[in-house]
């Protein structure tokens, strides 16, 4: 049976230490002038498209697709500066590499991506931190700004690239948000909450997780044996 893995990238795969943050500030910043546009903004689990746009809004500037356009473009003109000021900080987590490795030499995962970065900005993330090339494709921002509108595009996109048929329950969404694991529970897969970013063991498992663990250091066979169903 082919499995897929759905990976978030933020607090799941890597820190990028704080670049995409400084990046959009500056960008709102540069655009409208409001350097305090994002204080009362959540960041975590959230598509990038609703990130700015309550940051528009915030400021009393309309969230027009032009306007989004806008902060996206200035966004990622910052954002590689951003990424080398944060320098060799902005890096994998502990134990994502080998699971990475493990799943792509197992022969029954395939990889993707559902992040709420936009496609580009979640490419120059991963490129960074030396990941990319293990994702080619995925859903990202610009296809919906809600996190649950993510699934399908990246399921199809899948599809369509591995030539596998994946029904809900063969599907794992991975990240370290409750958006995450409502995401995947609301779409019918599997969801497996990560506890290395803001939230605890159990808010992910309060959010409905099927398994949560504290990072992927437990190692990438204890990981691939939850999706397998055969962890104990």
């Amino acid at each position: 049976m082919q499995r897929f893995v759905l990976f978030d990238i933020d607090g799941t795969l890597i820190t990028a230490a704080g670049a995409g943050s400084r990046a959009v500030r500056r960008a709102v910043l540069d655009l409208h002038g409001h350097p305090g546009a994002f204080e009362s903004v959540e960041f975590a689990g959230r598509t990038d498209l609703l990130i700015v746009a309550d940051a528009l809004s915030g400021i009393g500037v309309e969230p027009t697709r032009e306007n989004l356009e806008l902060v996206r473009c200035s966004y990622l003109s910052h954002l590689d500066e951003e990424l080398q000021v944060s320098g060799d900080r902005a890096r994998p987590l502990r134990g994502v590499r080998p699971l990475l490795e493990h799943l792509r030499d197992h022969g029954s995962f395939d990889m993707g991506l559902l992040t709420g970065n936009w496609a580009d900005g979640a490419r120059k993330k991963l490129d960074h931190c030396g990941l990319l090339s293990y994702f080619q494709f995925g859903a990202f921002a610009e296809d919906g700004p809600e996190r649950e509108k993510l699934f399908t595009p990246a399921i199809r996109r899948a599809e369509v690239h591995t030539g596998h048929e994946y029904a809900p329950p063969d599907v794992w969404v991975i990240g370290d948000t409750p958006h995450d694991v409502r995401c995947g529970a609301l779409a019918g897969a599997s969801t497996l909450g990560v506890a290395t970013g803001p939230y605890s063991e159990d808010d992910l498992m309060s959010a409905g997780a099927t398994a949560v663990i504290e990072s992927f250091e437990c190692g990438a066979e204890a990981v691939s044996a939850i999706f397998e169903g055969t962890a104990a």
